[in-house]
């Protein structure tokens, strides 16, 4: 399957004078896109970011501009959306009790949050501090407290789209040494 659409490209044969992103008809359909600001990429060429895409399907586009004879119907395109998926987890430790959780997916997760991530071990709870996007695709951490072994009993990550998948007996790498 194809990538996760995220633009959205427009060639006219010659530049539109002022044309932005307002000056489209737009229909997402059942693909949860949104429009972002428009730029100008060369001679009658315009790249839109497509934004909030939940699902493939097929947009149309039309342009109307004040001043400019655009003719033609709307003009259909399709929209790719993969599915986010939990790839995995590593754990490390710099102290006694606490961990740092690395969590890969092979897509961004937009709005994931710390209540969505469930972390279990054998006996004790274990609080949930902070979690961060790291730069490069998919990758988060989470810091934890109130370790009380080396293997994290269970990880799983409740979040639409994601593809939910909990992974089992994660060792703590121990990096105090």
């Amino acid at each position: 399957m194809a990538t996760t659409s995220t633009t959205l490209n427009l060639q006219f044969t010659k530049d539109i004078t002022g044309l932005t992103s307002g000056d489209l008809g737009f229909n997402a359909t059942s693909t949860g896109a949104s429009l972002g600001s428009m730029s100008k990429t060369g001679t009658g060429q315009y790249e839109i970011p497509l934004n909030g895409v939940t699902g493939s399907g097929t947009v149309s586009v039309n342009v109307t501009k004040t001043g400019y004879d655009i003719t033609g119907a709307s003009k259909n395109t399709t929209v790719f959306y993969k599915t986010p998926t939990f790839l995995g987890c590593v754990s490390t430790s710099e102290t006694s009790g606490t961990a740092l959780l690395y969590l890969a997916f092979n897509a961004d997760i937009g709005g994931l949050v710390v209540g969505d991530i469930t972390v279990t071990q054998a006996s004790g709870s274990i609080s949930k501090g902070t979690l961060a996007k790291l730069s490069g695709t998919g990758l988060y951490t989470l810091e934890l407290s109130g370790i009380t072994g080396t293997v994290l009993t269970s990880v799983n990550v409740v979040r639409s789209p994601i593809t939910s998948t909990t992974f089992n007996n994660i060792s703590i790498i121990d990096n105090s040494l």
